[in-house]
C-alpha cells in the first residue's frame, strides 16, 4: 500500500477552509523555532514549499522524495527523513477521503496549459526511479542517536577549550542513528571524533556545526572494520632520500671501474 505523509498542525497555516487556497499563513515566529533553525538550509525551503504543497493536496502527500521535489521545483534532493525526525511531517497510512485527492489532482491537471503538462511529463520521465515506497522506514532510535550527539559535543567542548556549536543540526539524529545501526560503536566514534577535531584545532580551523561532516569518515571506518584510527605519531615515517654525497660517490666508483681513476678536477665538487 502506498505511503503518504502530512504536515503536522497544518490547520495553523490555513486561512481558507476550501481546497486549493490561493495562499497560506506563514508566521514570522517560525524563525524563533529551534527545530526550524536547526534544519539544513535546503531543508528550510523544502519545508515551506511542502506546506504550500499540502494546501493543494488536502495535506496528504505521497512519501516519495523525487515526486515531492518535482512538485515544489527543488533542485537539491529533498530529505523527508530529516523532516520526519524534526517532527515537521508525519507518515500516514489512511485511504484518501472518497477519492478526493485523485479528483483534486485531476482538476489541477486539466487547468494547466498543454505545454506545461508536456514539460512536466518530460521531467518526470527524466527523473530516476524512486525507491520502493511500500517499505516502511525504520524508526530512529533516538536514545542511541543522542548518545552520539552528546559524545561529539562533549569532545568538541573539551578540545576547543569550552567553545561549542550554538545548537545541534536538524539532521544530526538521522546521521547518528544511521551510524549506530551500521555497527559504529561509541568507542570507535570517539576515536574518530577526537582525531578529526584535534587535527582541525591544530590547523586553526573552527568548530564543526553538524555530524554530516563526519559521514565519509565513519563510512570509511566501518569499511576497515573495527581497526582503530592511527594516531599522528603512529604513521609510518617516509623513507629518507639517499644522501647526495653518497650518490656522487657511487657514480664515481662506477666511472673509475669502467674508465680508470679520475682526476681531481673531473670530480671537483665531490662531497667533503
Amino acid at each position: 500500500m502506498p505511503r503518504f505523509f502530512r504536515v503536522r498542525n497544518f490547520e495553523t497555516f490555513q486561512h481558507y477552509k476550501d481546497r486549493n487556497p490561493p495562499w497560506i499563513k506563514l508566521y514570522g515566529e517560525i524563525l524563533e523555532k529551534y527545530e526550524f533553525c536547526a534544519l539544513p538550509d535546503a531543508s528550510k525551503w523544502h519545508t515551506v514549499a511542502i506546506w504550500l504543497l499540502a494546501s493543494r493536496t488536502q495535506n496528504r502527500i505521497p512519501y516519495d522524495a523525487n515526486w515531492v521535489a518535482g512538485r515544489i521545483g527543488a533542485r537539491s534532493p529533498v530529505d523527508l527523513d530529516v523532516l520526519v525526525a524534526s517532527d515537521f511531517i508525519e507518515i500516514i497510512q489512511d485511504a484518501p477521503p472518497n477519492g478526493a485527492t485523485r479528483l483534486h489532482d485531476a482538476s489541477n491537471l486539466a487547468s494547466k496549459p498543454l505545454d506545461q503538462r508536456r514539460e512536466e511529463k518530460r521531467q518526470r520521465r527524466a527523473e530516476p526511479r524512486a525507491r520502493d515506497s511500500s517499505a516502511e522506514p525504520e524508526p530512529i532510535d533516538r536514545d542511541k542517536a543522542r548518545e552520539v550527539i552528546t559524545l561529539f559535543d562533549a569532545l568538541q567542548t573539551e578540545i576547543y577549550n569550552g567553545e561549542r556549536r550554538t545548537f545541534p543540526a536538524g539532521d544530526d539524529l538521522v546521521f547518528a542513528d544511521r551510524w549506530r545501526k551500521s555497527g559504529a560503536e561509541l568507542p570507535m566514534l570517539e576515536a574518530m571524533f577526537r582525531s578529526k577535531l584535534a587535527g582541525r584545532k591544530e590547523r586553526g580551523e573552527r568548530t564543526i556545526d553538524c555530524l554530516r561532516y563526519f559521514d565519509k569518515a565513519v563510512v570509511d571506518m566501518l569499511a576497515r572494520g573495527s581497526a582503530p584510527i592511527p594516531k599522528r605519531d603512529q604513521r609510518p615515517a617516509r623513507k629518507p632520500q639517499q644522501d647526495a654525497r653518497d650518490a656522487n660517490r657511487e657514480i664515481r666508483e662506477q666511472f673509475e671501474k669502467k674508465f680508470g681513476p679520475t682526476s681531481g678536477a673531473l670530480m671537483e665538487g665531490d662531497g667533503k
